[in-house]
């Protein structure tokens, strides 16, 4: 059987044209399947998927690295337009040829849903129309990577303002702040206009697909068979009930540390239990040399893959001008290598961002080298657990951030970040960070519900404005926004999974629950928290949702009475921390 080769460089890979890949889909289609050539067929087309995979991955990669590289779009254009849309049109004729032969390769059974499910969403009228939601939604990295601000002579990104919010000088942050906000209301109209065409693309997708709105396309295009969206409501009113009380206490308590009447938007990052923000590192050298002793101390197999990939190139952390916002990680499964992308600027935030896509390269590399996974097919985990390999990650570090004393001279190491008081601030951002995240984290998925269920509202950018405000009263109460309701009003403007990434942001709280339970585990025993979660991490996708969660030791919950235990727990934790400042 004809079988492409995975012995590719990256410049090789890179040089692949549809004619190049054309005869190896034609020999699958003209290939009858049968139970003697089941395994080699469904090999064939795993290596394919791994081959397209890796090119599509590294186009996008480059749109991002530079979002004013016009070469580097038009070749990820050029890729959509000639390869990716008949590699969908090939990928469904097999798709149905493996579900008509009615075999079912061993321990296929999960793939063979996945397959069938996005077999029946396929209609060749959203072939180029999903292609041209794709190249139209990266318009959003090209936005707001060019938001600049000129501050004391200079241009900066917004991002690289970001370290002065932390500054325990008020009318710096206010005027930091004021500076940021204003520019990103700047572009109002051009993100209301983008908004509105992919609106309009993905509602005629879900028509197209014989569905009644974007909701039912994307929950089958993600394959959420383990939850309903009726359950998606539950969870955030147990969010509702538990967390924002738990958020406000916090927000008092810090309110009154500042020794302020209200809080303001730009009162929310600093930190009011030290009378300096945390600096974790100095230079991107630092960052990367230090995070190696944590992840050491995790497991020793992390720094090995993390000093792999700072050999190989394979990040590419910090903040600069014309880089897309945000993070993501992002697999070259032929190479057998991850990429992660993030805006560093110096921030403890920032350190935490690289625990959290190291999580996913590590799932990664433990899936491709321990993981019993035959097809690609198989590979790619739910959402829900890969972001419990980043989440839980951030946790089973925190014990680790603190610089160590020599034992000879009692001086403190240089291979740490913090010292012990910084130390104790530096866990209580973090799990005070998890708890406030909950709350928007329903924002960000409820606005979303309301949006691609109401269509025809949600392309009045006003009524976007007016739900994303009554979303952010009932949940995030906490600091006063007079005079600045526009700003809040557009808030899903600052959030690029809703224009990029649709409906992905659920994941995020189902995982941060999954991942406080792996913390509480490793209280009990770290050695066997962290050995469980790398059982499950090693079956990639091979298993359920369900099933991921139990073998890491943890459970998929959407009530009130475990949310409550973790939350219990974790302002236990704070209360215990902030006593010893």
């Amino acid at each position: 059987m004809l079988s492409i080769t995975t012995e590719l460089t990256a410049q090789e890979l890179l040089s692949i044209t549809w004619d190049d890949l054309k005869p190896y889909y034609q020999a699958l289609e003209n290939t009858r399947i049968s139970p003697d050539n089941l395994g080699e067929w469904l090999g064939a087309w795993s290596d394919l998927i791994m081959v397209v995979t890796e090119i599509n991955n590294r186009l996008y990669i480059s749109t991002t690295r530079n979002t004013t590289d016009i070469k580097a779009k038009e070749a990820f254009k050029r890729f959509l337009d000639t390869i990716q849309v008949n590699v969908k049109a090939f990928d469904q004729r097999l798709t149905e040829d493996l579900l008509t032969s009615q075999l079912v390769p061993p321990g296929f059974e999960l793939g063979l849903l996945n397959l069938r499910t996005r077999a029946a969403l396929f209609t060749e009228r959203n072939l180029s129309l999903l292609n041209d939601q794709y190249v139209t939604a990266t318009e959003y990295d090209e936005i707001a990577g060019s938001q600049t601000v000129e501050w004391h002579g200079a241009e900066k990104t917004v991002a690289e303002l970001q370290p002065l919010l932390v500054s325990t000088d008020r009318d710096e942050r206010e005027q930091v702040w004021r500076a940021s906000a204003e520019r990103q209301l700047a572009d109002r109209a051009a993100l209301n206009g983008l908004w509105v065409r992919l609106m309009e693309m993905r509602n005629r997708i879900a028509i197209n697909a014989g569905l009644k709105n974007f909701r039912e396309y994307r929950w089958l295009e993600l394959s959420r068979f383990a939850y309903t969206p009726e359950d998606c409501h539950r969870y955030h009113d147990a969010i509702e009930a538990v967390v924002v009380p738990a958020v406000s206490q916090l927000m008092e308590e810090h309110r009154q540390r500042l020794g302020v009447e209200k809080l303001r938007p730009w009162d929310l990052l600093v930190e009011s239990l030290s009378d300096q923000p945390l600096k974790p590192y100095e230079t991107p050298r630092e960052l990367e040399e230090k995070i190696v002793g944590v992840f050491e101390k995790i497991h020793p197999d992390f720094a090995r893959y993390f000093e792999h990939m700072r050999a190989a190139d394979l990040f590419d952390l910090h903040n600069r001008n014309n880089k897309a916002p945000g993070g993501y990680t992002l697999e070259y499964p032929v190479s057998g290598d991850p990429f992660s992308f993030l805006n560093c600027v110096g921030l403890h935030s920032d350190l935490m961002g690289v625990l959290h896509e190291g999580g996913h390269c590590f799932h990664f590399y433990d899936t491709f080298k321990f993981g019993n996974i035959q097809y690609y097919q198989q590979f790619n985990p739910p959402i829900e657990f890969a972001e419990v390999a980043a989440m839980g990650m951030e946790l089973l570090a925190l014990p680790h951030l603190g610089k160590e004393k020599a034992l000879l001279t009692g001086r403190t190491k240089a291979n740490g970040f913090y010292d012990p008081a910084d130390h104790r601030i530096a866990e209580i951002q973090a799990l005070r960070t998890i708890l406030a995240f909950l709350p928007f984290m329903s924002v960000v998925d409820l606005f979303q519900h309301w949006a691609y269920t109401h269509p025809a509202a949600a392309c009045e950018p006003a009524n976007c404005d007016q739900v994303w405000s009554d979303l952010w009263d009932r949940f995030l109460p906490d600091a006063d926004w007079s005079g600045f309701e526009d700003i809040k009003a557009t808030g899903w403007h600052r959030k690029i999974h809703i224009f990029s990434d649709p409906f992905y942001y659920i994941e995020y709280g189902l995982a941060q629950t999954g991942a406080l339970q792996v913390w509480l585990n490793s209280q009990r025993d770290y050695k066997g928290a962290v050995k469980s979660l790398r059982k499950a991490l090693a079956l990639g996708g091979s298993v359920g949702l369900q099933e991921l969660f139990a073998t890491a030791g943890i459970r998929l919950a959407f009530e009130r009475e475990p949310l409550q235990v973790l939350v219990d727990a974790v302002m236990e934790r704070i209360e215990s921390l902030t006593a010893q400042i």
